[in-house]
């Protein structure tokens, strides 16, 4: 199992000057701009969501190298002794060639869509660290990953302080949105998708 360490930044300028910031600071794009719809998975009991662990299937947009798109089956579970301003998690993901296959086996298991969400992303490298460009119903973030020192030499280049880091799902942040406005969360897509 893998290690995540990864922090959310709210983007505070157009779309354009940070993909700028980033290529003046050595980040190199990996991936361009795809859509992502997410799909959160629980049994009836919600224990995997009681436990704070998540079962995600992601799938992308066609992409050049894929004509198809990408799926990924993904599970995250809490680090013991990781709280803080980084958000740590285990993860083990899967590259899904039959992404429809594996939605009817959960399914058949008593598993069903708990949460859907969805967002436009470019990836990016810089050095260590993964950098994510996401656009969401909810607003614009930038999502770190990478061990903790990369992290924030990376923030503070962009011009971020780690009082600004977010360490929580794209989930927690869309309920509290709704807490905000008085609405239902449900789940968060774009309008038309």
């Amino acid at each position: 199992m893998n290690r995540e360490i990864e922090v959310k930044l709210p983007l505070g300028v157009d779309l354009t000057e940070t993909c700028r910031r980033l290529e003046q600071g050595g980040a190199v794009l990996e991936r361009p701009r795809v859509f992502e719809d997410n799909l959160l998975y629980d049994d009836g009991a919600l224990s995997l969501t009681r436990a704070g662990r998540i079962l995600r299937l992601r799938r992308t947009s066609p992409l050049p190298s894929h004509p198809t798109g990408e799926a990924v089956l993904t599970y995250k579970e809490p680090v013991p002794g990781a709280e803080g301003r980084y958000k740590v998690r285990g993860e083990i993901e899967v590259k899904l060639e039959d992404p429809e296959a594996l939605d009817t086996i959960l399914r058949r298991l008593g598993f069903s869509v708990v949460y859907r969400y969805q967002k436009y992303r470019r990836t990016f490298r810089a050095g260590r660290t993964e950098v994510c460009l996401d656009e969401t119903p909810i607003g614009n973030f930038l999502e770190l990953e990478g061990d903790r020192e990369a992290i924030d030499a990376l923030a503070l280049l962009l011009g971020y302080s780690s009082e600004q880091y977010i360490n929580v799902s794209y989930r927690h942040l869309h309920e509290k949105a709704c807490e905000r406005t008085g609405r239902e969360p449900g789940d968060m897509l774009f309008e038309g998708k």
